[in-house]
């Protein structure tokens, strides 16, 4: 029998690769004026960046908001404005005043064990002045926050108009930036402040954290009160430690109108209070010094005083609260 072959026998097969699909671990959405950036259940480096940074767009140019997800830029999805293409950057002044008082940018991290680098945005692009509230929110995990000011980047106007809430394991100033700089900004940290270098901190606005300053021998300087913005009260509120008793911190030197902390370990302390009304309070421990302590106006203390030497020759009055105050000073003035 003759084997017959035919040319239909065999049928070659091809395989079309289909197109890539990245699962994105991070995403971001404007909905109705609101962005929100939300970070799953893994770790992940999260990254919001400024183009344009501290711009109000009443020059040529406006700020711009853009999201990394471990890297690479995504698109933003436009909801509630209609029919709108995701965007790979939106105008800051996109996200919309909805309640009468502020806009909103929120955070949530999520799971993992998450970085976020963010450089604050700025609500001077918005027409009527409001607030731009920006809240991070970390999850399960052990979360690090980098906080980066504009000229950390690119030396653009400081960020104005904006209260900055942050919760996560640790706060650092991000990019090695050892003079941060706002304008009218209010900072409400929940968590540890961990200083990497001798560090600046200037607003003019409140500074409240819910936790402690770490970073042993680093120089803290805190200046609240920028005469040349405007001259309101600016409070420095800390409920936890400066320093601490085996790793205390460099020298300190705050300007502001009111100084709340819960304890002080660090190498001196020079405060610039409001001549009339300003105070200064340990409000749980001791303030434990190892040079010297320059104190103005009221200065109250409940806990034990350790210092090298003591200039009260700017003090309104030097109060010491309680039973079994212990003082060991050197020098005396004032």
């Amino acid at each position: 029998v003759a084997n017959t072959q035919h040319s239909d026998d065999f049928v070659q097969l091809f395989v079309d690769r289909l197109e890539e699909r990245r699962v994105l671990s991070v995403t971001a959405a404007l909905t109705d004026g609101v962005l929100t950036v939300t970070s799953d259940g893994e770790s992940d480096n999260v990254t919001i960046r400024l183009f344009n940074a501290g711009e109000d767009g009443s020059g040529a140019t406006t700020e711009m908001i853009e999201v990394l997800d471990n890297g690479a830029v995504i698109d933003i999805d436009i909801l509630g404005f209609g029919p709108a293409a995701p965007q790979s950057q939106i105008a800051t002044s996109m996200i919309l005043n909805r309640d009468g008082n502020a806009a909103a940018l929120n955070v949530d991290l999520g799971g993992g064990d998450d970085v976020l680098d963010l450089q604050i945005p700025t609500g001077a692009s918005f027409s009527n002045g409001v607030t731009l509230d920006v809240t991070v929110l970390d999850g399960a995990g052990d979360d690090t926050v980098h906080l980066i000011d504009n000229g950390a980047v690119s030396g653009a106007p400081n960020a104005t108009n904006v209260s900055l809430n942050v919760t996560a394991e640790h706060i650092q100033f991000g990019m090695g930036d050892s003079d941060f700089r706002l304008d009218t900004a209010d900072l409400d940290l929940h968590g540890t402040l961990e200083l990497t270098t001798d560090q600046t901190l200037t607003t003019d606005g409140d500074v409240t954290l819910d936790g402690n300053i770490v970073g042993a021998g680093f120089d803290f300087t805190l200046d609240l009160t920028d005469s040349n913005i405007d001259s309101e009260v600016n409070e420095f509120v800390v409920d936890g430690m400066l320093g601490h008793s085996m790793n205390r911190l460099g020298d300190i030197s705050v300007t502001a109108s009111h100084v709340s902390v819960g304890s002080l370990f660090a190498g001196s302390l020079a405060t610039d209070l409001d001549d009339s009304t300003g105070s200064f309070a340990t409000t749980a421990g001791d303030l434990d010094l190892t040079n010297s302590l320059d104190a103005e106006g009221s200065f109250s203390l409940n806990g034990n005083l350790e210092a090298n030497s003591l200039n009260l020759t700017g003090a309104t009055e030097f109060n010491a609260v309680g039973m079994n105050r212990g003082f060991n000073l050197g020098t005396i003035n004032g």
